[in-house]
């Protein structure tokens, strides 16, 4: 029997969810491999036993360990509630977000420590951190034009540094503080700086005008 050419390819909405169950279970299977072993203890075939499933199964939905741990990173940071820490939309707001996270990462630290803290881990998460930064600039950059460049470029890393794990993790260690201490701790010092900024920005306004 002859396909139409002109008829558009049937997508099984069934197949479609049981990929998404399946790539599910793939991930928290990361994240077990993780949280027991390390990063150095996954690999497509430890993550396929710890799913139950194939190595096939795994490689048909990421073709290389690097895709999968890539894979993983964006995954576990929107099961953590911060995707939207990625894409911020205010300055405000960014903290905000970041106390999710804070709250998320406490709950999961063990994968954190293995993942996040790790130079692998690092450098899977380099690209993502430089595109937050560029982000977190632009909004600089549009609420607070007045200052001077090198203020605004310090502000955006600064605000970034403040809400990665590096910083959880050290708070967690050195001062012993939980995540809500920790995230109250950074809006505070984030409120003072941007209050600070905004009003050296209100009297660069005011001495144009």
């Amino acid at each position: 029997m002859n396909k139409d050419p002109d008829r558009p390819a049937y997508n099984s909405p069934l197949r479609t969810r049981q990929k998404a169950q399946t790539s599910e279970l793939i991930m928290e299977a990361v994240g077990a491999t993780l949280a027991e072993g390390g990063l150095s203890a996954v690999t497509i075939l430890a993550v396929a036993r710890a799913a139950q499933v194939t190595d096939r199964t795994v490689y048909r939905h990421y073709s290389t360990r690097d895709e999968m741990i890539a894979a993983f990173l964006r995954w576990h940071l929107e099961r953590s509630g911060g995707e939207e820490i990625n894409a911020p939309k205010t300055l405000d707001g960014f903290m905000t977000i970041a106390r999710r996270v804070f709250a998320a990462w406490q709950a999961d630290e063990a994968v954190v420590r293995a993942l996040y803290l790790s130079p692998e881990g690092r450098e899977f998460r380099r690209a993502t951190t430089r595109d937050r930064i560029a982000i977190v600039r632009d909004l600089v950059d549009a609420e607070l034009p007045e200052l001077p460049e090198i203020a605004r470029e310090g502000l955006a890393d600064t605000l970034v540094a403040l809400a990665v794990s590096e910083t959880f993790v050290m708070l967690r260690d050195v001062r012993g503080l939980d995540a809500d201490q920790a995230s109250a701790a950074l809006t505070a010092a984030v409120e003072l700086m941007l209050t600070g900024a905004r009003q050296q920005a209100a009297a660069l306004r005011a001495g144009k005008g």
